[in-house]
């Protein structure tokens, strides 16, 4: 998406790429391994220029499903 991402010992800084006079931009991404990583990319995603297609989200019906026995 164009963010500049440090990663240190303790923590994670990310800069937005409108911090470098840039926008922020679609992906295209497959969130089979690691799929509440969609959640985060949805919020992004409506700042972004162009479509983003988030892929592989279907285990998210039955991840909590437990909670509703």
């Amino acid at each position: 998406m164009g963010a500049k991402v440090e990663w240190g010992p303790y923590s994670i800084k990310i800069t937005g790429p409108k911090a470098f006079g840039q926008p922020l931009k679609a992906i295209d991404h497959d969130c089979l391994d690691i799929p509440d990583a969609a959640m985060t990319i949805a919020a992004c995603a409506l700042f972004a220029e162009g479509t983003t297609t988030i892929r592989n989200v279907y285990s998210w019906r039955v991840k909590a499903s437990w909670a509703r026995a």
